[in-house]
């Protein structure tokens, strides 16, 4: 188990250590309520204290679709994959997607992910595409 604070609150989780059955990724969901809520703090504090984590930001928009892990893109100073990088994941994808379009760039999203035994989202909408190993509802 692992421990930390976020905020004035003791936070604690178990490790996401892949399985000795497989090699699956574990994945970890952070969705919120609205925006503003502190999902980007809570996933910040869980790759903190996760080694190898990777991670996905997901936004949702209603004009276009673009999946990328390219650095001029993530390292955005104090932009939400700015912050999860910085934090210590070990790779960032950001995923801007049209509500049509996200489960097919949510799939391009996991894809460059691959080799990352575990993996952070962040976002509302990735709850009706697949089914985590944890969700977190802030």
């Amino acid at each position: 188990m692992l421990s930390g604070h976020v905020g004035n609150r003791r936070v604690e989780t178990y490790s996401m250590r892949p399985s000795d059955s497989g090699s699956r990724q574990k994945i970890v969901v952070v969705s919120g309520l609205r925006s503003g809520i502190g999902k980007t703090l809570l996933a910040e504090h869980i790759v903190s204290l996760v080694p190898g984590i990777g991670a996905m930001k997901i936004s949702i928009n209603d004009t276009f679709t673009r999946v990328t892990d390219e650095e001029p893109s993530i390292m955005v100073p104090d932009k939400d994959t700015w912050r999860l990088k910085t934090r210590g994941a070990c790779r960032v994808v950001w995923v801007q997607a049209t509500e049509k379009d996200l489960s097919d760039a949510l799939t391009k999203g996991l894809a460059l992910l691959e080799g990352c035994p575990r993996i952070l989202i962040e976002g509302n909408s990735v709850l009706q595409h697949l089914s985590p190993d944890l969700a977190v509802f802030v």
